[in-house]
């Protein structure tokens, strides 16, 4: 997903073209979407992995803000506040 919005770039959600279902996306969007056409969108300028806690801080301190990718377990779905702890019962959820 990086890689793509490296090379393509993301546009505003307010640009999208919901039809309140899914649909697929086409590849002419990219020529046709008003916000490509009139050059709204935001292109990721660099981006690099970083494996453990102490290189996510000091991404956090040089860059700013980072984005995540974690597992969800079916317990996180009620989770509200405070520190989230996987329970015992809880499965890893797919969706």
């Amino acid at each position: 997903m990086l890689n793509w919005g490296k090379r393509k770039g993301f546009i505003p959600e307010s640009c999208y073209e919901y039809k309140g279902k899914k649909s697929e996306c086409r590849e002419d969007h990219l020529d046709t979407n008003e916000c490509r056409v009139n050059n709204t969108f935001y292109r990721v300028i660099d981006f690099c992995l970083a494996q453990d806690e102490t290189g996510i801080k000091l991404e956090i301190m040089k860059n700013g803000p980072v984005i995540s990718q974690m597992t969800i377990f079916t317990d996180f779905l009620t989770y509200k506040d405070g520190l989230y702890h996987r329970t015992e019962d809880a499965f890893k959820f797919n969706g």
